[in-house]
């Protein structure tokens, strides 16, 4: 951590203090194969759920390799957005995962969250664009390209790309921002793949829908760009949503007597106790929400999102009942029962959607699955998993024994080759989204070159992305720090490539 300013420092948060103390030292390669040599071996019916939803969007995978993955103590990472994956961290962390497993004979697996809108950071219906306004000193633009009556929309539910909005957003975005050649050329190009899978699966040719197009999509990127790297396996990456992975298996649990999930819904003491005592929690619900008397919130929910018609959805809370199971309620008048055959029905009607603290306590205490994620999971997942674990007198599960970050080094610098640009916060940038398809695949050379370096090499990228890509949200805020986020980016990366 030594390497950043000390501006930067004070601004960066304490786990990843530790995290650069810890491991700083530490290759990519030391350091991510960890993640395929810990963890748990996952109960068979996770395993067996993956796997069939593995055959359903990816036939051409090696699913023999898959099967005997899946046998085997490890982690699953759960950094990454049901979308189009923009923030450079979220890249950065598939990438590593992706070399490290190669690297171990492994597949690459994570799990992403669908429970966002296209007004989430990770931008799921557009792109994120590398350049700046006012000399980078500006946040960067996000071209979105649903409309708008999808604002409100969980992943699962997207529409396909409809080729006029495309359009006249794209035009739009080059009148009104600076789009490099090869930006554009890629945003063409991938919509366009978009728009055409969107008229396959409208006229019965495809199978996959919007979601599974774009889990799809991800992974094909994100294999081109690791498609030279010489390891025991060819490399390969698996996307999946956890939360189709978490309702699918729910609803296992829920039609059948004997599952644990069943037993705990009937006990209503000890399925009270954890409603009012993760109140409050990080990433859970607000005080008060589960309770006699519950108030409703504009910002969290219990358990689950209620989808309502139209495509959009309401947060509920939960009516604490003595000797009765909880009743979740909306504000739109919604109720609904916590009891198995109440909550099997509503999930298989398609009128709830797990939110994160739902998915992740289901998944580690029911499917012994352990999770690990980026930044911000690495921030709270002590309280989202291990309050639970004290709450019901379980051992603490091995997310929180040891702890891993899946996203946050970005080792790649993508190098500006605009002379106008020297100078400013424009010059560079961690890899993006759209660097993923424009770039020619890294060498085997540079890719071992990477996983070779040790990891504070990449912190000074890291922190620039973290602090322009999420912390500072104003041109003041930028401008403040100007001096030091250049000397940010001007710190020699792991590996630099230069835009086309």
């Amino acid at each position: 951590m030594r390497r950043l300013p000390s501006a930067i420092r004070a601004r960066i948060w304490p786990h990843l203090k530790d995290f650069g103390l810890q491991y700083g030292q530490e290759s990519f390669l030391q350091y991510y194969r960890r993640f395929y040599q810990g963890g748990t071996v996952p109960h068979p019916d996770f395993s067996k759920a993956l796997y069939e939803e593995s055959c359903r969007l990816y036939p051409d995978a090696d699913l023999k390799q898959l099967q005997a993955q899946l046998g085997k103590a490890q982690y699953f990472c759960s950094a990454g957005h049901a979308g189009i994956e923009n923030p450079s961290v979220l890249i950065a962390g598939a990438l590593l995962t992706g070399a490290a497993a190669a690297q171990t004979g492994n597949l690459g697996i994570w799990l992403t969250c669908s429970a966002l809108t296209p007004r989430h950071p990770s931008c799921p219906a557009g792109f994120y664009l590398s350049l700046r306004p006012d000399q980078g000193l500006a946040p960067r633009p996000r071209l979105r390209f649903l409309t708008d009556r999808f604002h409100q929309t969980f992943v699962p539910n997207f529409a396909f790309l409809e080729e006029k909005y495309v359009l006249r957003r794209l035009t739009q975005a080059q009148s009104d921002f600076r789009l490099r050649k090869a930006e554009v050329q890629a945003i063409q190009e991938l919509t366009a793949k978009l728009i055409r899978e969107g008229k396959d699966f409208l006229n019965g040719h495809s199978p996959y829908n919007c979601a599974d197009a774009l889990l799809r999509l991800n992974r094909s990127l994100y294999r081109r760009f690791l498609a030279n790297m010489k390891a025991p396996c060819t490399p390969d990456v698996l996307v999946l949503d956890i939360d189709r992975l978490s309702i699918r298996l729910m609803l296992q649990d829920l039609n059948n007597p004997d599952s644990d999930f069943t037993a705990f819904l009937k006990d209503h003491t000890l399925l009270t106790h954890l409603l009012t005592g993760m109140n409050g929690c990080t990433q859970v619900w607000e005080y008060g929400q589960a309770s006699s008397a519950p108030l409703f919130s504009e910002h969290t929910t219990v358990l689950f999102y209620h989808l309502l018609p139209k495509l959009k959805y309401e947060r509920l809370s939960a009516l604490i009942r003595p000797g009765m199971p909880p009743l979740l309620i909306g504000k739109s008048g919604y109720q609904l029962e916590l009891n198995a055959p109440a909550l099997a029905a509503a999930l298989a009607r398609g009128e709830l959607h797990p939110n994160i603290f739902c998915t992740n306590f289901y998944l580690t205490f029911f499917k012994q699955v352990t999770l690990s994620g980026g930044i911000y999971f690495y921030q709270y997942v002590r309280q989202l998993l291990s309050r639970p674990a004290v709450l019901l007198g379980l051992p603490l599960p091995t997310a929180v024994t040891r702890n891993l970050i899946q996203s946050y080094p970005c080792p790649i610098k993508v190098q500006n080759p605009d002379p106008q640009a020297t100078g400013t916060l424009n010059a560079a940038w961690a890899l993006d989204y759209l660097d993923l398809y424009s770039q020619n695949s890294p060498s085997a050379a540079e890719l071992k070159q990477i996983l070779q370096s040790p990891i504070k090499d990449s912190l000074p990228l890291s922190a620039l992305s973290l602090m322009l890509d999420f912390e500072l949200q104003s041109a003041e805020e930028v401008g403040v720090l100007e001096p030091q986020l250049l000397q940010l980016l001007q710190a020699q990366a792991p590996l630099t490539l230069t835009a086309p």
